[in-house]
């Protein structure tokens, strides 16, 4: 055994995709313990009075090495957790992926602990950060929200209420460049519940903090929501857009003509209902006709729950008809799929392959030149599986 060539191992233990073997591989040998530690122990959650974690890292302390995925929540800490908690972000640094969660009052100016922001803010910063996800904060001054936007180049913001500071939200187009060699976010998540973020980021003074966007994904409510207005913001450097529509009263998002050159990916994601909305209708063709380079479009339906909703037009005909044409005339020659999922408790698993099998039909014989050139796709897809992978998973342990 000790003959083999420690790559080798290290492959081998990589393979494993279970905890229960991963844990007998490092009770295997010294030439195990080490690969299947960094596997094992490579995500840890933060939370309560973070006793375990200290004391972990305290015996030790090679493993704060292998932490590359850290979840923190700190809500109700009193001053001996809080200073633990110092002890503990003081020792990693090797943290590829962050999730702040429960944080709720931790950003406003009377929690009790006021040197927790800066000792956090200083942390974040000493990381080799890839992705920051940010949940359940009220209250967040303005100002945190574009530190956080500045700590990773991807972030995304859930459950977040930004303080409507006047000065910060006035008419000042006075512009604000963002930390000096500060991370330029590339990829940015706006989940529900998140409508101040839009206001915040899509005020001409802030454009500095999105200049490098490459990737948006946003919850939009109508043509009135700040999301629009973040689009706009964003749109000339946009290379992939998701657009998650609900609630749709006034028209959806509109997208300004010429607006997204180099816009090569748009996935739109709703309830079936919605797609013979004229809105939905407009603002698909707005955006085929306004991206020269797009070559993929994805239109993925909410989980499709009850009876209801399998009866009458599956598809409207007209959109169907529209985007056949369009597409047929763009120059990049995008492909198109359709994907459907279903709840499994509402509707059983013969009327989802009827029902699946059905709106097949409807868009094939809807959409024949697209067809004919293999550049349309119906499929099934997990939505749930989907929005897991894009707010950043799980963690293995905790402390």
């Amino acid at each position: 055994m000790e003959s083999l060539p420690q790559e080798l191992v290290n492959a081998i233990v990589y393979e494993i995709d279970n905890c229960a073997s991963l844990k007998a591989c490092a009770l295997a040998g010294s030439m195990f313990r080490q690969p299947s530690q960094r596997i094992l122990l490579s995500s840890l959650t933060l939370r309560r009075n973070f006793k375990g974690a200290h004391a972990l890292l305290e015996k030790s302390p090679h493993v704060a090495a292998y932490v590359t995925r850290l979840s923190i929540r700190i809500e109700n800490a009193n001053a001996p957790s809080i200073e633990r908690f110092f002890r503990i972000i003081n020792k990693l640094a090797n943290v590829r992926q962050c999730l702040l969660s429960g944080m709720k009052d931790v950003f406003g100016p009377n929690y009790h602990t006021p040197t927790l922001i800066s000792a956090l803010f200083d942390f974040l910063a000493r990381q080799p950060l890839r992705e920051l996800h940010v949940l359940s904060v009220t209250e967040a001054p303005p100002a945190v929200i574009l530190r956080l936007l500045a700590t990773a180049p991807l972030v995304s913001f859930y459950d977040v209420f930004v303080k409507k500071d006047p000065d910060t939200f006035s008419s000042d187009s006075t512009p604000c460049d963002g930390p000096q060699h500060a991370r330029k976010v590339e990829d940015l998540i706006v989940e529900q519940v998140a409508h101040n973020v839009y206001e915040l980021l899509a005020l001409p003074r802030f454009k500095s903090y999105t200049s490098a966007l490459r990737r948006l994904f946003v919850h939009s409510l109508d043509c009135t929501d700040p999301s629009a207005k973040l689009i706009s913001a964003c749109a000339a450097t946009l290379e992939h857009i998701h657009l998650h529509l609900r609630g749709q009263v006034l028209g959806g998002p509109q997208i300004s003509a010429s607006a997204l050159p180099l816009l090569r990916s748009a996935e739109f994601s709703l309830f079936f209902p919605s797609n013979a909305a004229p809105w939905f209708s407009n603002l698909v063709l707005a955006i085929v006709g306004t991206s020269p380079l797009l070559a993929d479009i994805v239109i993925s339906f909410i989980p499709i729950s009850r009876r209801a909703s399998m009866a009458g037009a599956l598809l409207h005909g007209t959109l169907l008809t529209a985007l056949d044409a369009a597409l047929m005339m763009h120059s990049a020659r995008p492909i198109i799929r359709w994907r459907f999922d279903f709840e499994p408790q509402f509707i059983e698993e013969r009327s989802r392959a009827e029902f699946f099998a059905k709106a097949t039909d409807v868009i094939e014989t809807g959409m024949p030149k697209l067809r004919e050139e293999r550049r349309l796709v119906v499929q099934r897809y997990d939505y749930g599986e989907a929005r897991y992978r894009r707010i950043g998973g799980t963690t293995v342990w905790s402390a």
